[in-house]
């Protein structure tokens, strides 16, 4: 009888290596995180912890200034320290810039070019 071998996969947090079934579902994909459920679950108890303590949602978002109803808890990831409320918009486009100076810095610069 052969055993199967196990896939793994690396979590884009902590950047382990580990089997396929660290990894939870990702309902709106249909696929699996890119976080191990240990940093997933290490996440939101960060995130808990600093919705005890953030001041009141505001109506605006303090990034771009648009109105919404869904404001997302904004943190430092490398002090875990509450930032701000931003829209999802500006959350997920600061995430994808790198959530620091450095990634905001090379997106100005490459709008900042003269594109003729």
């Amino acid at each position: 009888l052969q055993m199967e071998a196990s896939t793994y996969r690396t979590c884009r947090i902590c950047l382990q290596s580990k089997p396929e079934d660290e990894f939870s579902e990702n309902g709106r994909k249909r696929a699996k995180e890119n976080r191990c459920k240990s940093c997933v679950n290490a996440a939101s108890a960060v995130l808990r912890k600093l919705k005890k303590t953030a001041p009141p949602k505001p109506e605006t978002c303090e990034c771009c200034g648009k109105k919404t109803e869904k404001m997302c808890l904004d943190h430092c990831h490398d002090t875990l320290t509450f930032r701000g409320w931003l829209c999802e918009s500006c959350n997920r486009g600061i995430g994808q810039l790198g959530d620091n100076i450095e990634g905001l810095q090379r997106a100005i610069n490459y709008l900042s070019k003269d594109n003729v």
